[in-house]
């Protein structure tokens, strides 16, 4: 969005117009079945930000300095937000944020919302009683997804940076996806310096190793879209139990449930829309499809 100067960081509350879209295509990245998916996912971890912090990249918090003057300045010193001014106090309380320390001359207000804090800090900034207000943002730079649409077209770059990266990385590697409209996965190369070993995570949240007993061109799933119920059918001649789960396109799984050869799954709850079906060998995955209902 900042990159894009895309007309929605004027909103503290994104709409789903412009997430969905977004989500649907990373979902469809984290659900396609090809190396480097299992790179930027389980190996290096890019969904996490930098290699030695597994918090996610989110911005929660802003620092806010007060004129010193102000009545209610030593209630802020106390850990109490209350402003005396009943439009600041329903702000605050509007977004959920409550008093979370003090840097030098600076207060720390968190949220737990999630929300786009650019407008809200330009909201306060701009309030006589205030010398300046600003997001918190993390320290140099390192693993990132960096989206951008060109027309119905979703591009997705994945980075990973190394080499003085508080100070903003000597070197990246990147990884490019195209999703288009239909949600189908591209590749579309990598560039950059070889990657050190010493990068590598392996939080290996997933696997997209396909069981060696159980073959891709033996499944059948249908019909595709849906209308009511979505029947599995696959060749398993050893009689694994296997898994599978109809995820939204936020990752939400919304039906699971388990068979050998083959079953029958009632979607009659499900909305109209896009979702994706993955079923499982234990913790590998024997297919993800793309599922449309109607």
């Amino acid at each position: 969005m900042v990159k894009d100067n895309a007309p929605e960081l004027e909103f503290a509350e994104i709409s789903e117009n412009y997430q969905l879209p977004i989500w649907e295509g990373l979902s469809a990245i984290f659900t396609s079945t090809s190396p480097e998916r299992d790179e930027i996912f389980d190996i290096y971890c890019i969904h996490h930000f930098g290699k030695f912090n597994n918090s996610l990249r989110i911005f929660h918090t802003m620092y806010v300095n007060p004129d010193t003057s102000v009545s209610w300045y030593s209630n802020w010193e106390n850990g109490d937000l209350n402003t005396y001014d009943d439009e600041f106090n329903a702000f605050l309380e509007r977004w959920g944020f409550y008093y979370d320390g003090k840097l030098s001359v600076s207060f720390k207000i968190t949220t737990d919302q999630y929300i786009n804090m650019i407008p809200l800090a330009d909201s306060i900034d701009m309030m006589d009683s205030i010398i300046f207000a600003e997001r918190k943002l993390h320290v140099g730079s390192g693993n990132e997804i960096i989206y951008q649409k060109n027309g119905n077209d979703r591009h997705y770059s994945f980075s990973v940076g190394w080499g003085d990266c508080p100070s903003g990385c000597t070197a990246y590697h990147y990884w490019n996806f195209l999703v288009t409209e239909d949600c189908e996965v591209v590749f579309m190369g990598e560039n950059g310096p070889e990657i050190p070993e010493w990068l590598k995570r392996n939080c290996n949240i997933t696997s997209t190793t396909t069981s060696n007993n159980l073959s891709k061109s033996a499944l059948k799933i249908f019909p595709n879209p849906i209308n009511h119920f979505l029947n599995i059918e696959i060749n398993n001649p050893e009689n694994h139990l296997l898994n599978y789960e109809i995820n939204d396109v936020l990752g939400n799984s919304l039906l699971n449930g388990r068979f050998i050869n083959n079953t029958s799954i009632d979607t009659n709850d499900l909305i109209n829309g896009i979702y994706f079906l993955v079923i499982r060998d234990g913790k590998n995955i024997v297919s993800v499809k793309k599922l449309l209902k109607k």
